[in-house]
């Protein structure tokens, strides 16, 4: 639910459209021209990329960006307002050595990655 100034939106987060409140406002609204290719599904944009037609639109890299953000997101939580710094390439906080701890957790003996 998003709450505005002149209305209310409702989203249920199925394949329906959102409803618009007060219907003065839905009546008066005009979709924005569609520019992202609709999904077929996870799993049929899974298998048309195996067979050589466009890429997922999960694909790995946008999926590996999007756990990059959402785990930033968890890492100020626990730094508790300490401004971030983030060096992307080296996955590491610049200058906040606090936060190395919860970036590359100690993993026991025997299960390391190469």
């Amino acid at each position: 639910m998003f709450i505005g100034d002149k209305g209310i939106i409702l989203n249920d987060g199925g394949n329906r459209a959102p409803q618009i409140f007060p219907e003065a406002l839905r009546e008066s609204y005009t979709p924005p021209a569609q520019t992202l290719a609709r999904s077929n599904g996870h799993y049929r944009d899974w298998v048309d990329a195996i067979k050589g037609g466009p890429q997922a639109s999960s694909n790995f890299e946008y999926g590996a960006d999007l756990t990059e953000i959402t785990l930033l997101g968890v890492l100020s939580l626990r730094m508790r307002g300490e401004k971030i710094h983030w060096d992307a390439e080296n996955m590491k906080a610049i200058g906040l050595p606090a936060a190395d701890a919860y970036i590359k957790e100690p993993v026991r003996k025997g299960w390391e990655m190469a």
